[in-house]
Parts: C-alpha cells; structure tokens; sequence
C-alpha cells in the first residue's frame, strides 16, 4: 500500500471517530475523501511510470521517408478559406540518442523553390520578390536546439527557424504517433506529425497584410525509417 493511501485510510478513521458513529453525513464525507485520494495516488502513479515511445527505438541516425513525408503551411486568405500549400523538395537529417534526448539532432533543409499551392501562377507569386523571393533566399531551414518530452508520446522540439536569412526560436509540438519495426520493411520506424504557429511578417514575408492573415500553422507529417 503506497504511503498517500495508508494516509487516506487515516484520515477516514480519525474523521468518523470525531463525528460519532451516527453521524453517517460526516462518514461518507470521509469515506469520499479517502475514495478521492486513493485515486489521485492512482493516477498520479501512472503518469509517472509511463515510459516514453522513443525509448522502443535504437539510438543512431535516421532517413527520410520522402513518399509518406508532407511539410505544409496554412493561412486565412481574407477569412474566405485557409489554404494549404506544401513544398515538394526537402531533406531531414535526424539522429536520435534514446539514452540522453537532449544529445538528438535535427536538420530541415527545404527548397522554397519546390512550394506547390497547385496553380501556376499563385506558385510564380510566392516565389517573386513580393513573398519568399527564392532568387535571393532559395533555403528554409530548421535546426533543433532542445528536445523535451513533454508525455510518452508527445514531445517540444525547440529550434531556429530560417526564412529570407532571418532567424527566430520556434516550438514544434510534436506527436509522436508510433515508433516500432515496420510491418512492412521490417525496419524500426518513427513517425510524428508535428506543428508550430508563426507571424510571417516576422520573416520579412508580409504582403497583402493584415488582408491576407499573418498567422501562419505549420505542420509536418513524417515517417524516418533508421538508416542502413
């Protein structure tokens, strides 16, 4: 019997004897107390001995896989729509140290040249001087700072991002959705999905503001299998 539920069983006791044995408004009040207590204990046990899904994979680097791997960013377009426009070419480069998570790395490069909104022209836009202006910055980039669990399968991936050659601290809240041999492959496996919120005009990307919104929500879907 853990120490808070002993203490819980005391305090019913003591509470019943000092209302009297008719008094069964103040006993089950105690008895409620007590019933409270136990499951708190019980809850809080179970968090605390929860262990983390990474720690099902081996330490060492990871590869992309690119076929079931999706970077997007979303925005209030005059607050008609929110459209979704993703990038078609970009590397991860991840190593993960399941012994002391703070020793992972990992590196997002994207080609902002690759950005596909599926319209020609809209994707000749973001491409111009007036948005991403690829001819000058033709690379986004991520690069992890901190890595903290915040529960078994969720995890805050700290890092600065790059735009246009500015750099800003960004959080990536992130899913770990599940980590194990692939069925299929064979080979251990994580996939996450991932996201972040940021001002674009942050990043000297700001036109059509405040029309178009400035908010902008990032998310990744990814799936790493561990290299060869």
């Amino acid at each position: 019997m853990s120490n808070a539920r002993m203490l819980s069983g005391i305090v019913a006791i003591l509470l019943v004897g000092a209302c009297g044995a008719g008094d069964t408004v103040a006993a089950d009040s105690a008895k409620a107390a007590a019933d409270s207590m136990s499951k708190t204990d019980t809850a809080t046990a179970s968090v605390v001995t929860e262990e983390p899904i990474l720690k099902s994979s081996p330490s060492g680097s990871y590869d992309l896989d690119k076929s079931h791997t999706y970077i997007n960013f979303s925005f209030s377009h005059l607050g008609f729509s929110n459209p979704v426009i993703g990038f078609r070419d970009f590397d991860v480069e991840f190593s993960l140290d399941n012994e002391n998570l703070s020793n992972s790395s990992l590196n997002v490069n994207i080609n902002v040249d690759s950005i596909d909104s599926g319209t020609t022209k809209f994707d000749k836009h973001l491409v111009s001087e007036d948005m991403f202006d690829t001819a000058k910055f033709p690379k986004a980039t991520f690069t992890a700072t901190d890595f903290v669990m915040t529960a078994a399968d969720k995890m805050d991936i700290t890092g600065d991002l790059t735009i246009k050659d500015v750099t800003r601290s960004v959080v990536l809240n992130t899913k770990i959705n599940k980590a194990a041999n692939h069925p299929m492959s064979k080979v251990p496996t994580i996939g996450i999905s991932a996201s972040t919120t940021i001002k674009r005009s942050d990043f000297g990307v700001s036109y059509a503001t405040p029309h178009v919104g400035d908010e902008v929500k990032i998310s990744i879907e990814a799936e790493m299998p561990q290299a060869k």
